[in-house]
């Protein structure tokens, strides 16, 4: 049998652009990356004109870049496109450490934020010294700064938390949608999307036509930007279960929208022997999960949320259904409401998630 192949990350130098993100576009714009030649001189030649690249400096994709000054032009683009490709699939490889688990795991930034760390830099700097792969931050006017943060660091940006609403009379999205849409714009990002309703019953299918009209708007925008949506079960909203997120991303039927497993929310609604049926359901639509330590049984966020290392509900066990089921996507630490100190907090979870992912290899 052939063995299965996981595309994890892309990159690429080129005449048309130095990432991903601005060959996508210049393609989409009909651009080409022939122009008059700069490099020496052709006027010998029959034409003056080839396709060459321009203005490349590799110090804009890794922070080492002067320990290669004596490299040639050719293996600064190699340098530059694999720090690309790593880094979208978590890998730091300008460390000797080994990456913390077969998936990324990023840390949410409700367990990053504390008086000791309220800039996107002490924020990115911090987990990245810690070993996480990456942010999920929430959407708004400080996105563009983590954005920025995450890249200098070469640390990925998993998801932006933003919402949108689906009641008849109610306003479909605000600006820090379509702002993170475009702070994100060429990532491969996400938008973690909550949906709520003014009109409709949690999880009730009455609002499931508005849903797939204001998703699929907010998709095809997203994908002019190369940004998926996933689809964030939240207590108490319009998409409250996984099951609910399934449903409308099977009606959206865009290949950029998929699902979020957030498994303190799903404890909070749901019955953990469910747990290897509902994450079957989600597989195929499934782009990112969010997990920390709980407490079976737990009714509040107090016992739903904790760091990875404490709670009496079975994570490792958790993790394991995932990876028979085939998952190999971002996994993220939810930190809400913790308290405490988050570099404490975020160090016992890495110390926890290093010995419950190994049941993922």
């Amino acid at each position: 049998m052939a063995e299965r192949v996981v595309i994890t990350g892309m990159g690429i130098v080129c005449p048309m652009g130095h990432d991903v993100e601005t060959l996508w576009g210049g393609m989409l714009a009909g651009e080409s990356g022939v122009a008059k030649n700069t490099i020496f001189d052709a006027s010998t030649f029959p034409t003056t004109f080839d396709a060459e690249v321009k203005g490349y400096n590799l110090a804009d994709h890794i922070a080492t870049a002067e320990l290669h000054k004596d490299c040639n032009r050719g293996s600064g683009f190699v340098l530059g496109a694999t720090a690309q490709a790593c880094r979208a699939a978590g890998i730091d490889i300008e460390t000797d450490e080994e990456p913390a688990g077969p998936n990324p795991f990023f840390a949410m930034d409700t367990a990053t934020r504390d008086p000791k760390h309220k800039t996107a830099k002490e924020q990115v700097e911090m987990v990245k010294e810690l070993g996480y792969a990456g942010i999920g931050p929430q959407g708004g006017a400080g996105l563009p700064e983590m954005v920025k943060e995450c890249r200098k660091n070469n640390l990925n940006l998993y998801a932006a938390y933003v919402g949108c609403d689906i009641g008849p009379d109610e306003k479909k999205y605000g600006p820090e949608l379509t702002q993170a849409i475009e702070a994100l714009k060429g990532t491969n990002s996400m938008l973690w999307l909550f949906v709520r309703s003014n009109k409709d019953k949690v999880s009730s299918p009455t609002g499931d036509d508005r849903a797939v009209a204001v998703i699929q708007e907010i998709a095809d925008m997203a994908a002019k930007k190369q940004v998926r949506i996933a689809l964030y079960p939240h207590v108490g909203f319009w998409v409250e279960r996984v099951e609910d997120a399934v449903r409308v991303v099977k009606k959206v039927d865009r290949p950029n929208v998929g699902v979020t497993f957030n498994l303190c929310h799903w404890l909070k609604v749901d019955d953990e022997k469910n747990a290897k049926s509902l994450i079957k359901l989600a597989m195929p639509y499934l782009f990112v999960v969010s997990i920390n330590g709980a407490d079976s049984g737990g009714d509040n966020w107090k016992t739903l949320i904790q760091t990875l290392d404490k709670g009496t509900y079975d994570v490792g066990g958790f993790l394991k259904l995932l990876a028979d089921n085939g998952y190999t996507g971002p996994i993220g630490f939810q930190g809400y409401d913790i308290g405490g100190d988050a570099y404490d907090n975020l160090k016992r979870t890495m110390d926890a998630w290093r010995k419950l992912s190994k049941v993922m290899n």
